[in-house]
C-alpha cells in the first residue's frame, strides 16, 4: 500500500488482477461485437442472393447500416481500450520510478528464466 492510497480523496488505483479482468472484458467485447457483425455479414448474404430490385436496396441500406453501426461501436470500444491501456502503462511507469530495485530485480529472474529455457533447448 502506498502513501496515496490512504489519503482522503485521492483515487484509489485499480489492482493488477481487477485491471486484467477489465481489459479482458473490453476485448471480450470487441470480439463479441465482431462476431456479431460477420455473422450479420453472411446472413445477408446469403439472403441477397435471390434479391432484386427494391428489395435489393433495402438490403443494401440495411447492409450499409449495419457496417456503419459496427464501425461506431469498435471506434468507441477500441479508444476505450486504448485508453485504458496508456492509463496502466502510465500506473506501471510510476511503479517502476517509485520501486526501481523491485522492478530491476524481476527484470534479472525473468533474463535469467528465458536464459536458462534457451540453454536448455540446445
Amino acid at each position: 500500500m502506498q502513501v496515496r492510497d490512504l489519503i482522503p480523496g485521492q483515487p484509489r488505483k485499480k489492482s493488477n488482477s481487477s485491471a486484467m479482468e477489465h481489459l479482458s472484458e473490453r476485448s471480450a467485447e470487441l470480439t463479441d461485437e465482431f462476431k456479431s457483425f460477420v455473422g450479420d455479414m453472411e446472413t445477408m448474404l446469403k439472403n441477397s442472393a435471390s434479391l432484386q430490385g427494391e428489395e435489393l436496396a433495402r438490403a443494401r441500406k440495411a447492409l450499409e447500416e449495419r457496417v456503419h453501426k459496427a464501425k461506431g461501436v469498435v471506434d468507441e470500444k477500441g479508444n476505450r481500450l486504448a485508453q485504458y491501456t496508456k492509463e496502466n502503462l502510465h500506473q506501471a511507469g510510476d511503479y517502476a520510478r517509485t520501486h526501481p530495485w523491485t522492478v530491476t530485480g524481476a527484470t534479472l529472474a525473468l533474463g535469467v528464466a528465458v536464459g536458462l529455457l534457451i540453454f536448455k533447448r540446445k
